[in-house]
């Protein structure tokens, strides 16, 4: 048996698809449920210290909020990837956008699909924030109030309340202090609601220095010191340094030189608590100027020393921060190249694999296509020698019809030329005398037309029709005589009994005597098959 060019197609094809697709295993339950849960509780756990880290030590930062990415990814914990690349991009936000544009993409599509909807209000905030710092203040608004409008809906009102200070913060710096001022009050109202102080005081503090930049003094300092009265009764030491400096500004400016003085002191007391440098750094040249307008050269000289290892110290950190972004987006980049790498890998392997079943697609159907046409071109030459087979049955058919109508033509023929040479010859002596050579004339014609060769025309044209008949038919029975031979030829010409009965001028009885001696010569008395169809196979 032939291999079937179809199935040996189709089967290379399914052997190539068995090769491309990947079976997934599942996971067995239990152990790995617990595991599962304790890897999360670890991701939890990275990402609240990276949010620890992420105002003072943006390269721990990153590494705990990369750590977490990298654990959720091996545990295929679609939450934790999202945070984590949230995380990742609130640390570039302030030094490199488009690094953090691109993970805050990633972390969206991630929330879209969890159904998040506060991880991308948060992220829509970020994105204003982003926006604020490349001067985009529409953008930026429209990102805030997108943000806000889903904090508001799942009623986050402290999420809410930042993202209206930061919406105080974008006017102010559009120079519309008024709008500005009603977002600020509307982020203190919240936060009076939730009695969120620590949020009340930083709004307070932000009005505050709002107002002192439009000199607006009395009503600056009447925000400072609701921010100072909160943040001493609930002990927010963090937010003393900023408040005291804010009181120090408003005095410098409204030439209160002794108030001040006085704030500038505690400003540089808490931010020496708090190891704010910036604050301690600003605070020191502020000293430095008031003592030289005094004309105490000591106490400038002191602070300007202070306020020199401080500005060598921020120098430093800024260059170690400097280093850390360059760092982090240096590993940033080469991790994107890699991906890319890897994409344009998986993208050649899949291109290969499909040329090669575009090409072995191509190769069954050509083959499929011949074994098509040589199936039909045999079908064809199946048919022309049916065609052909029927054709000369029917030919046979027709000269047999032919040779039995002349055989029975010309026996008839010859019986009626017979009886009229009979009948004259019996009514001859009877004639007068002058009538006996018409007569003689009559006879001597109708024997002249008589086929006096009847038998031999007919086995003749028989042989013609049938050639192997005679001789099959003896070589089985070779006891038949000769005018048993000739009855099997009627016979297998089909001729009734009584057409042969006229033919061999014998009643039909002996006819029908003689088929019952050829039966039982050819063996077939007792069975049930057909003489006619006996005869038929030779």
């Amino acid at each position: 048996m032939g291999l079937n060019p179809k199935n040996w197609s189709f089967s290379l094809i399914n052997l190539l698809v068995i090769l491309v697709l990947f079976s997934n295993c599942k996971k067995q339950e239990g152990n790995i449920e617990q595991s599962q849960i304790s890897d999360t509780l670890q991701v939890t756990y990275l990402l609240d210290s990276a949010q620890k880290y992420l105002t003072g030590n943006i390269s721990k930062a990153e590494s705990f909020a990369k750590k977490a990415m990298v654990l959720s990814e091996k545990i295929e914990y679609p939450r934790g990837i999202a945070y984590s690349r949230f995380m990742i991009a609130t640390i570039f936000s302030d030094f490199e956008s488009y690094v953090a544009e691109s993970y805050i993409l990633e972390s969206m599509d991630l929330a879209k699909q969890l159904n998040d909807s506060i991880l991308l209000a948060r992220l829509y905030n970020l994105i204003g924030k982003i926006k604020s710092y490349s001067n985009e203040s529409d953008k930026s608004l429209k990102y805030y109030r997108m943000a806000l409008g889903i904090f508001l809906r799942h009623r986050q009102d402290s999420l809410a309340a930042g993202v209206y200070n930061n919406i105080g913060i974008q006017y102010s710096q559009l120079g519309k202090d008024s709008i500005s001022k009603q977002y600020y009050l509307k982020a203190i109202n919240i936060n009076e609601k939730t009695r969120n102080q620590f949020w009340m005081a930083v709004n307070y503090l932000n009005m505050g220095v709002r107002l002192a930049e439009t000199n607006r003094y009395d009503k600056a300092l009447q925000y400072v010191k609701k921010s100072l009265a909160i943040s001493e009764t609930n002990h927010y030491i963090v937010l003393f340094p900023y408040i005291y400096n804010n009181f120090y500004m408003i005095y410098s400016k409204g030439n209160n030189q002794e108030l001040a003085a006085y704030y500038a002191y505690k400003a540089l007391k808490y931010s020496k608590i708090n190891k704010n440098i910036y604050i301690e750094y600003t605070i020191s040249i502020a000293l430095n100027r008031h003592y030289e307008s005094q004309g105490k050269i000591d106490s400038a000289f002191h602070y300007l020393k202070i306020s020199t290892v401080l500005k060598d110290s921020i120098t430093t950190n800024e260059k170690t921060k400097e280093i850390d972004l360059m760092e982090l987006k240096n590993v940033y980049q080469h991790e994107m190249l890699l991906n890319e790498i890897q994409h344009e890998k998986r993208l050649n392997k899949y291109l290969l694999i499909i040329i090669i079943l575009i090409v072995l697609s191509g190769l069954s159907a050509i083959l499929v296509l011949l074994q098509i046409s040589r199936n039909r071109k045999k079908q064809l030459e199946n048919e022309i020698l049916n065609n052909e087979k029927i054709f000369m049955q029917r030919k046979i058919e027709i000269k047999t019809r032919e040779l039995a109508s002349n055989m029975i033509h010309i026996t008839n023929k010859n019986q009626l030329i017979n009886k009229v040479i009979n009948t004259l010859s019996e009514s001859g002596p009877f004639q007068k005398e002058e009538k006996d050579t018409v007569y003689q004339k009559v006879i001597s014609e109708l024997n002249h037309h008589r086929n006096k060769n009847l038998w031999e025309g007919f086995d003749k044209e028989f042989t013609q029709v049938n050639p192997d008949f005679y001789k099959n038919l003896l070589r089985d029975i070779p006891t038949l005589s000769h005018n048993e031979i000739r009855l099997c030829a009627f016979i297998k010409l089909n001729m009734s009994t009584k057409e042969i009965s006229e033919i061999l001028h014998i009643d039909y009885y002996s006819v029908f005597k003689a088929r019952t001696r050829l039966r039982k010569k050819m063996k077939l008395t007792g069975t049930d098959e057909n003489l006619i169809a006996f005869i038929s196979k030779y």
